[in-house]
């Protein structure tokens, strides 16, 4: 059997191991355990990648468990995801040739992150992804109603409303050159709602300046001293819970919920990273009406 990376098959498990953590394929009931490190776009997009390698062998999960280890351990398919089981079929059947090239040529073999780094490397296989997608990655009811419940209680008119998603935190340590605000807004549409969702309160400083601008504080906005990490990856629950009156066990589904807003609005502006590109996969679009703004080749 050949798969990629470091893999060994110990019992009645194929086990693989990989920068973000290991995962674990029981082979007798196909249920795919996967321990996590990183970010939760991270994960989202490695695990994707890993199922398009477990295509190439013939190995189609059926369940899956994942654990966010830098969220508490949070399981992506407790309350964000489900399998659709009518879809599994289609992915057994669905073309190998493409999911090789997938895997080979295009987007997966790229980066470490699971998927490609610039639009050009993603948008030949929206196929493949699409069909993953419909099959492992359908939005949970619950995350759905938050998105709408995010849309109505901003009062934000999808179609004439550009979402701006502006992470910075600890960020433009991870990417070179991290671009600025001068860089959104030739992006701007005259007349639209600029809605704006960042996780760094220098942000809202640095861009002020953008017309007709609305925040939004679906998720928690950080200063320089309590940036993601530390509040994220060590606070409490209660801590959590009494420095931003929300729960942190909200945090990852919000995430996802935050990202079909994104997805749904009119024009999307994104920082360089992971939840910017899961937007732009959601919408088919990475270069027409959403736009990840970076200054290098690469994303990383």
């Amino acid at each position: 059997m050949k798969f990629s990376g470091i893999y060994e098959v110990a019992g009645p498990n194929l086990i693989t191991q990989d920068w973000y953590g290991q995962k674990r394929l029981t082979l007798d009931d196909m249920t795919l355990q996967v321990n996590e490190g990183y970010g939760i776009g991270a994960n989202f997009f490695v695990l994707l990648g890993s199922l398009a390698q477990f295509k190439k062998v013939n190995l189609i999960p059926n369940k899956i468990n994942i654990k966010l280890k830098m969220y508490h351990n949070h399981d992506l398919y407790k309350d964000v995801f489900y399998i659709d089981n009518n879809n599994l079929q289609k992915w057994k059947s669905y073309d190998r040739v493409l999911v090789e090239r997938f895997c080979n040529n295009g987007p997966v073999c790229k980066t470490a992150i699971g998927i490609g780094n610039w639009h050009y490397e993603i948008i030949p296989h929206l196929d493949t992804i699409d069909c993953l997608m419909q099959t492992y990655f359908n939005f949970q009811e619950t995350v759905i109603n938050k998105a709408n419940e995010i849309i109505l209680s901003n009062n934000i008119d999808v179609d004439n409303t550009t979402f701006i998603w502006w992470r910075k935190g600890n960020k433009p340590s991870e990417v070179t050159d991290y671009p600025t605000y001068a860089q959104i807004v030739p992006l701007l549409i005259e007349g639209h709602t600029n809605i704006l969702q960042t996780d760094d309160v220098s942000v809202l400083e640095e861009f002020k300046g953008i017309p007709n601008l609305k925040t939004i504080d679906v998720l928690p906005v950080f200063n320089k001293d309590t940036y993601i990490d530390k509040v994220m990856h060590e606070s409490s629950d209660e801590a959590y819970r009494e420095k931003y009156n929300k729960e942190y066990c909200a945090h990852v589904p919000d995430t996802f919920a935050l990202a079909i807003v994104a997805s749904r609005c009119k024009r999307f502006i994104g920082y360089p990273g992971h939840m910017s590109q899961l937007v732009c996969v959601l919408r088919r679009d990475f270069n027409k009406q959403a736009f990840i703004i970076k200054n290098n080749r690469e994303l990383f």
